[in-house]
C-alpha cells in the first residue's frame, strides 16, 4: 500500500485483502487491494448502465469503488462494492441483485474464484 489511507474501514479492508491473498494465492485480492489503496481521485466509479453492458446474468462482479445510479438494472447479479449510492442499491435490487460489501465476498470466497474485476 503506497498511499496513505485515512479511513479506517477501508485500511482495514486492504490489510484483510492483502493477508487472504497471500494465504490463498489469489491475484484478485491483492489487484483489488492495489486499486482501492489508491488516491480518492484515482478510485473506480462505475455506472449501473456501465454495469448492465459488461456482464451477464449471475455473474459475480467486484468494483473496487463506488457504484452509481444512473441507468437501468435489467439482469441479476452478484455485486460487491466499496460503497453503493443509495439510488444505486435501490435499482439493483429491484433487479434481483445482490448488493454486498467487497469484505462479505472476501469472507464467502477467500480464493476469489469465480470472481471478475470490474474498472
Amino acid at each position: 500500500m503506497k498511499s496513505k489511507v485515512v479511513n479506517p474501514q477501508l485500511k482495514e479492508l486492504i490489510t484483510e485483502m492483502e493477508k487472504m491473498a497471500r494465504q490463498h494465492d489469489a491475484p484478485i485480492w491483492r489487484k483489488v487491494a492495489e486499486l482501492l489503496g489508491r488516491s480518492k481521485r484515482s478510485r473506480v466509479i462505475v455506472n449501473v448502465a456501465e454495469l448492465m453492458r459488461n456482464t451477464t446474468e449471475g455473474e459475480k462482479i467486484v468494483i473496487p469503488g463506488k457504484v452509481l445510479g444512473a441507468g437501468t438494472a435489467r439482469h441479476g447479479l452478484t455485486v460487491a462494492a466499496f460503497r453503493f449510492s443509495p439510488q444505486a442499491k435501490q435499482k439493483l435490487e429491484k433487479a434481483d441483485c445482490r448488493c454486498i460489501s467487497i469484505l462479505d465476498v472476501l469472507k464467502e470466497n477467500p480464493s476469489g474464484t469465480g470472481i471478475r474485476l470490474l474498472r
